[in-house]
């Protein structure tokens, strides 16, 4: 019988939701977007079940009414499972066909902060990130219904190997204490060697939040660079936007080894620079070292 799992609701609540139960799904995760995909890669997916055939796992994105029909035909015969979305109006029909074709999980925003903060935490879990309590409840009170800033917030820590944000870093990425900062707006001026933006850049932000992504970011640049990968594995073995990978592989075929191996330690030094009783002073001279090893050549 077809396992089926619906999402439906907030774009910014589906995703990280999928992106947890994707993380479940066993080998060979298949992709499909139905409005991209024929139905036809669909049917092939769930007609091709059995009782002793191997499981087949799915994604499936977006799903329409002819769609639905063909998961209704197959859904007793299928042994795939499958993680749907959906962005259709969730009318008294749709909704009990999708219950009875399996679980159906419709996501909304809280309306009560209380309950936005807890949902902030959750997100920030799914992540790897631990939000003291006052924060969560700050990024539910300055966010609103705004979950995709959230979103962007939450990426930025990752990235940055962050795991516990200070109060500070929260609303400094909040945007409520500095003009925000990304950490990829930083790493891109590196890449084009812009030696003013990077130092700029860096004085408005948090010296621990620059110090943990150039950490990450150089680390990034050497495994890309011994490994010869191309953008489609950084971004899968990364789990980095195809984009960001691009930019990656890139900047890394434009310095030489030698010099990410002697970035790794002035990146280190950066780190040590943060932590010190003046992380101003020390910082940018430790920054603009790094950033002499890392320049495109």
């Amino acid at each position: 019988m077809l396992v089926l799992t619906t999402l439906t609701g907030d774009d910014a609540l589906v995703a990280p939701r999928l992106r947890e139960l994707t993380q479940r799904l066993g080998p060979g995760i298949e992709s499909l977007d139905l409005d991209q995909d024929d139905l036809s890669r669909l049917v092939d997916v769930v007609a091709s079940g059995s009782l002793f055939a191997t499981t087949r796992y799915a994604v499936v994105r977006n799903l329409t009414p002819e769609a639905l029909d063909v998961l209704e035909t197959y859904h007793d015969a299928s042994s795939a499972e499958i993680l749907l979305t959906s962005k259709l109006r969730m009318t008294a029909k749709l909704v009990s066909r999708l219950e009875a074709l399996g679980a159906l999980e419709r996501l909304s925003i809280p309306d009560k902060p209380k309950d936005r903060a807890a949902l902030v935490t959750s997100l920030a879990v799914a992540r790897g990130i631990t939000l003291q309590s006052a924060d969560a409840l700050f990024l539910a009170e300055r966010l609103a219904e705004n979950f995709e800033r959230l979103s962007s917030i939450l990426t930025q820590l990752e990235l940055a190997g962050i795991t516990s944000p200070t109060s500070r870093q929260v609303a400094t990425l909040a945007g409520s204490t500095a003009p925000e900062v990304t950490p990829w707006s930083i790493t891109d001026a590196a890449a084009k060697g812009d030696v003013a933006s990077v130092l700029s850049l860096t004085a408005q932000s948090d010296p621990i939040f620059v110090s943990s992504f150039l950490v990450a970011e150089t680390l990034r640049l050497v495994q890309v660079k011994e490994q010869k990968l191309s953008e489609a594995q950084v971004a899968k073995l990364l789990a980095i936007h195809p984009f960001r990978a691009k930019k990656l592989v890139s900047w890394a075929a434009r310095v030489p080894l030698e010099s990410l191996h002697r970035a790794v330690l002035a990146a280190a030094r950066v780190d040590l620079a943060a932590k010190s009783d003046q992380p101003a002073d020390r910082l940018l001279l430790a920054v603009a070292t790094w950033l002499d090893e890392v320049r495109p050549r």
